[in-house]
């Protein structure tokens, strides 16, 4: 259980780093806070779950994305790119 909050508004970037950070120490349960806003990740026997919104940053969004990078081994925006062919 790993519970991180913070005082200035996250960028998706913080997100993920403190998401993929979190998750590479074993942690199956991930709750960001910003103010009263929340993003809380989750690991089932379904795989990687979010709910919650930090801005415009959704926790079902964050989740796949982690799930994506688990199993490619690469970032997923670099997964999308690639795929796309730009």
């Amino acid at each position: 259980m790993k519970t991180i909050e913070y005082t200035n508004k996250p960028s998706i970037t913080t997100l993920r780093a403190a998401i993929k950070k979190a998750a590479a120490t074993g942690e199956a349960w991930i709750q960001l806070t910003w103010g009263e806003n929340q993003i809380t990740i989750e690991k089932t026997t379904w795989g990687w779950t979010g709910s919650g919104w930090i801005g415009r940053n959704g926790g079902q969004d964050l989740a796949v994305e982690l799930a994506i990078q688990q199993r490619a081994g690469i970032p997923a925006g670099r997964l999308i790119v690639k795929h796309i062919g730009a």
